[in-house]
């Protein structure tokens, strides 16, 4: 039987493991911090959800903000500068907005 280590608990190391589980590969995460130790850091970012990432989200059982992030429908970048420009779009199916800390710590118990 193959095991595989992967080396950080950010969110691409998460998913690998929890994706490997399911397909029956033996997966170890190394990692520095537990889930209550990223939980009680402070917020760096927050991670935008689009469609794809979401329904990978649900194969792997790790679906938990679907009912509580908010939903964004619509998506405005604006860029200053000497050629300023701007564009905007409606997002469908609509991104989710999830604080970073609760987006890692959360597949890392289910991990």
């Amino acid at each position: 039987m193959s095991r595989i280590g992967i080396v950080g608990a950010g969110i691409g190391g998460l998913q690998l493991g929890l994706l490997l589980r399911t397909c029956g590969i033996s997966a170890t995460i190394y990692t520095e911090r537990t889930p209550e130790q990223v939980r009680a850091g402070r917020l760096r970012n927050v991670v935008v959800r689009n469609g794809p990432t979401r329904a990978r989200e649900r194969s792997i059982g790790i679906d938990d903000w679907d009912a509580e992030a908010p939903d964004l429908g619509r998506l405005s970048v604006t860029v200053s500068g000497p050629r300023p420009i701007a564009f905007s779009g409606a997002l469908e199916p609509p991104s989710h907005l999830v604080d970073m800390r609760l987006y890692c710590a959360r597949p890392l118990e289910a991990f």
